[in-house]
């Protein structure tokens, strides 16, 4: 019987979860909002970043995982 397969799993501290950190802050580039600090909380389908703004205020930025929605998904 063979081995069961392994799982990719991504790192939070791994490279792909900087570039896309970096992608989020980009993005956030678009709207008002000053990004006080912006890290990893979570990894699984999707990046999830914990944003504190300059103001106080804190939120959650998902990035979808690289290839898991088309352009038409992400425009629906």
């Amino acid at each position: 019987m063979a081995p069961p397969k392994k799982v990719w799993k991504p790192r939070r501290d791994g490279a792909l979860t900087r570039r896309l950190g970096a992608l989020a802050r980009r993005a956030l580039g678009a709207y008002d909002v000053e990004v006080a600090s912006l890290v990893p909380l979570a990894v699984n389908q999707n990046w999830m970043f914990r944003l504190r703004t300059g103001d106080g205020r804190q939120f959650v930025v998902r990035v979808n995982r690289p290839g898991m929605r088309t352009p038409l998904d992400v425009a629906s």
